[in-house]
């Protein structure tokens, strides 16, 4: 009998712990808040990121390959593309590595930059498209969503 109650007492005492448990948990976020907005761990909204940066990266590749595949013949726009990166004189980690050992005030820093350093080429960008006839709707949309993606992770970075 007393093994009974014993048996009873200790699932009733686990059956509350766990209830608590989750009572505690479910009142924590989930993230920090900052803001009014939601943040994940430094690490994670580093992958976010770098993810992010990916995708703009691949629109960007389509937009050149867009404008390629239409104005490629065009003559005097070929002398007008830059030999070089714009942001490739700002300082930033070579590789992720690099980049997890660097400080994250410096990596904010760094991103603010090369994305401070985007906003006068795309508003070029979008501006000089408006002027060229015929322009495909897919080049002017896929600029003007680049440029939206691109303030849209500032916003995050200056959060």
């Amino acid at each position: 009998m007393d093994l009974c109650f014993l048996k009873r007492g200790i699932l009733l005492l686990l059956l509350v712990n766990s209830s608590l448990l989750w009572k505690n948990v479910a009142s924590f976020p989930m993230c920090a808040m900052r803001n009014g907005r939601c943040f994940m761990s430094f690490e994670d909204t580093f992958e976010l990121a770098g993810s992010l940066s990916h995708n703009i990266s691949i629109e960007v590749s389509e937009l050149f390959n867009e404008f390629e595949k239409h104005y490629s013949n065009v003559s005097g726009l070929r002398d007008k593309s830059p030999m070089r990166c714009n942001t490739s004189f700002l300082p930033t980690p070579e590789n992720k590595e690099q980049a997890r050992l660097t400080h994250y005030a410096a990596l904010l820093k760094s991103g603010a930059m090369i994305l401070d350093a985007w906003e006068s080429p795309l508003d070029d960008l979008v501006s000089e498209l408006s002027t060229i006839k015929n322009v495909p709707d897919i080049i002017i949309s896929k600029a003007t969503d680049i440029k939206k993606k691109i303030n849209a992770v500032r916003n995050g970075v200056n959060a």
